[in-house]
């Protein structure tokens, strides 16, 4: 009886948490479980020539993420397959991430573009500046 008081005992023990960064909960630099499942289910979509799951799972990362890298690359994936709802969203994503991102800019105006909107198109071009060409190139 005393014997399995103690292993009652110790089986309740927590090992204390990691140092946490801010009310996420998350080391810092440090992407969730649901993250990297993410990420990595858009890799095997990919081997398997499903690029609309890939773009699924990568639209799904970049919502969990705090890394706008998953939000651009996302994107690329949404205006490579011509998904303008999808686009849209993951590029309202990165805005929410990194407002001030010159390369969202210039991927805006792509997805703009590619819609057939040249004026919002030109209208956000102007604001580009030498660096941002090569995201437009990149978009």
């Amino acid at each position: 009886m005393l014997l399995g008081a103690g292993l009652a005992a110790c089986a309740s023990l927590q090992p204390p948490p990691p140092e946490a960064d801010g009310a996420s909960g998350l080391r810092a630099g440090q992407p969730t479980d649901r993250v990297l499942t993410e990420r990595l289910a858009a890799e095997f979509a990919m081997q398997s020539k499903d690029p609309l799951a890939a773009l699924r799972h990568l639209r799904a990362a970049a919502e969990a993420s705090n890394d706008p890298a998953d939000a651009r690359k996302a994107l690329r994936m949404a205006l490579a397959q011509s998904r303008f709802d999808d686009a849209e969203a993951i590029a309202a994503r990165w805005q929410q991430l990194q407002p001030a991102d010159s390369g969202l800019r210039a991927y805006q105006v792509a997805l703009a573009l590619a819609q057939g909107r040249s004026e919002p198109a030109w209208e956000l071009s102007r604001t580009l500046d030498a660096e941002d060409s090569k995201a437009l190139a990149e978009a």
